[in-house]
C-alpha cells in the first residue's frame, strides 16, 4: 500500500509537471500526453520491480534505450543545427519516434488479452495459430490507421533558409498571438502608398517560405503581405494540425495585427493560400467579415474526403476501414471534431468574392475535390483549372499568367480603395 502511494504521487508530480509545461507552451492535449508518456512508462515499470522483474526490466530497458537515443540526436542537434528543421526539431522527432513506439504497444493490451481469454495451452495448435493470426490482423488495422493519423496531424516543422530579402523585398519580423494564445511568427512586407494587404497563408507541412513567389507577385501588384507560418509549422508555437479549425484563429489573428499595427495599409484585405492553407482561409471568411476576397489554390472538400485520399496505396480492405479509424485517431490528436469539417457547407458561409485554381494533375487533393467547392460556393466566383499541374504545382506551370489573373481578380473586387 505505502507503495502504491508513493509512486501515485510519482504519478501526481509527472502529471503537474507535464501540465505546466503544456500551459507554458500552449500544447494540446496530445502533445502533454505524448511527452509525459515515456517518463509514465519509466514509472510504471520501476513500480514492477517488487513482483513483476522481469517485465520492469523490460520496460524499464526500452525507455532508457529510448531517452539515451533522445539524449544523443539532442547533443547532435547542438552540435550540428540541422539546416531544414526547426531548433531541436530532430530531438522532438526522436522523442515522438519513443512515444509513438510506447503508444503501439499500450494499444496492444487489448489485443493481448482477448487472445489469452480465447485460447489456452491445452487448445489444438491450429486454434491458437488461427486466434492469434487474427489478433495481430485486427491490431495491424488499428495501428495503421493510428500511425496515419499522427503523420497527419504532428508533422516536423520544416525551417526554410530562403527570406524576402532575397527577393529584394523589405521585411519585418512579426509575431502575435493567436486567439488561443498559441505564439505565430511570420513576415510582414508592406507596399508604399497602398491601402490593400493579403494575408498568405502556405499549405500542411510546409512554411512561409513556400509562398515567396506569390508575395512577390502580390507586392509588385500594389499588396501589402503578411506572410505567417501556421501553428505547428515553421517557427511558430504548438506541434499539431487540425486542417483548419484551429489555423482559422491563426489568419483572424492576422487579420487583427493588420488592422491593429497597420490600418491604413489594410484598409483592405484579402486571403490568398492553398491546400490546407486554403480551406483555413474558408473558415476564416466564414467568420470574419473582414476578409474581403479569396484566392484559393487545392482546396479539400471535407476531412472525411481526405481520410479516403490518403491511405490510396494500402491493401483494398485497410482503404475501407480505415477512413474512419483513422479520423477517430484524428479527432483525438488535434481535438476538433473533423468528422464535422466540411469546407463544402462552409464555403456557403462565405459572402465575398473568391477565386478558385486548381491542378488538374492533383493526385493528393483531385480536382473533383476543389470543383465540389466551387459548386457549394455563392456567388461572384470564379473557377480556373490548369493542365498538367499536380498539387500546389499550379503556380510554377502556370506562371506568370497565374500572377497576372490572381492580381487582376483581386484589383477587379468592388470596394477595393488605391
Amino acid at each position: 500500500m505505502a507503495n502504491r502511494k508513493r509512486f501515485l504521487l510519482v504519478y501526481g508530480f509527472i502529471a503537474a509537471l507535464v501540465m505546466t509545461v503544456g500551459a507554458a507552451g500552449h500544447l494540446n492535449w496530445s502533445e502533454q500526453f505524448y511527452l509525459a508518456m515515456p517518463l509514465v512508462f519509466l514509472v510504471r515499470g520501476l513500480s514492477f520491480l517488487p513482483d513483476k522483474k522481469q517485465e520492469a526490466r523490460s520496460r524499464i530497458t526500452l525507455v532508457a534505450i529510448g531517452l539515451a537515443v533522445v539524449l544523443v540526436v539532442s547533443l547532435i542537434d547542438i552540435s550540428w543545427p540541422s539546416p531544414s528543421f526547426g531548433t531541436f526539431g530532430r530531438t522532438l522527432c526522436a522523442y515522438a519516434l519513443l512515444a509513438i513506439v510506447l503508444m503501439s504497444m499500450w494499444l496492444y493490451v487489448p489485443f493481448g488479452a482477448v487472445v489469452s481469454k480465447l485460447t489456452n495451452k491445452d487448445d489444438p495448435k491450429w486454434k491458437r495459430i488461427t486466434v492469434r493470426t487474427l489478433g495481430i490482423i485486427a491490431f495491424s488495422f488499428v495501428v495503421y490507421a493510428y500511425l496515419l493519423s499522427f503523420l497527419q496531424t504532428h508533422v516536423p516543422k520544416r525551417s526554410g533558409d530562403r527570406t524576402p530579402a532575397q527577393l529584394r523585398l523589405s521585411f519585418e519580423d512579426v509575431a502575435y498571438p493567436s486567439r488561443d494564445g498559441v505564439r505565430i511568427s511570420g513576415w510582414y512586407i508592406p507596399s508604399e502608398d497602398s491601402n490593400r494587404a493579403v494575408v498568405l497563408c502556405h499549405g500542411m507541412g510546409a512554411d512561409r517560405t513556400d509562398m515567396l513567389d506569390f508575395a512577390l507577385a502580390l507586392h509588385d501588384g500594389g499588396y501589402s503581405v503578411l506572410m505567417s507560418d501556421f501553428r505547428g509549422h515553421g517557427a511558430s508555437g504548438g506541434y499539431t494540425v487540425s486542417y483548419g479549425p484551429k489555423e482559422k484563429w491563426d489568419i483572424i489573428s492576422g487579420v487583427d495585427y493588420l488592422k491593429r499595427e497597420h490600418p491604413e495599409k489594410s484598409k483592405h484585405v484579402f486571403g490568398v493560400g492553398w491546400s490546407m492553407g486554403a480551406a483555413s482561409l474558408v473558415l476564416a471568411a466564414a467568420d470574419d467579415e473582414r476578409i474581403e476576397g479569396l484566392h484559393i489554390d487545392a482546396v479539400f472538400a471535407s476531412a472525411m474526403d481526405m481520410a479516403r485520399v490518403l491511405p490510396s496505396g494500402a491493401p483494398p480492405i485497410y482503404r475501407q476501414v480505415t477512413p474512419y479509424t483513422a479520423t477517430v485517431f484524428a479527432c483525438a490528436e488535434s481535438g476538433v471534431n473533423l468528422f464535422g469539417l466540411d469546407i463544402t457547407e462552409a464555403i456557403k458561409q462565405v459572402n465575398c468574392p473568391v477565386m478558385f485554381v486548381h491542378g488538374e494533375e492533383d493526385k493528393l487533393i483531385p480536382i473533383a475535390q476543389g470543383r465540389a467547392v466551387y459548386d457549394s460556393a455563392n456567388q461572384p466566383k470564379k473557377w480556373r483549372s490548369i493542365p498538367g499541374a499536380g498539387h500546389c504545382g499550379t503556380i510554377g506551370i502556370d506562371s506568370p499568367n497565374y500572377e497576372i489573373q490572381m492580381i487582376a481578380f483581386l484589383d477587379a473586387i468592388e470596394g477595393k480603395g488605391k
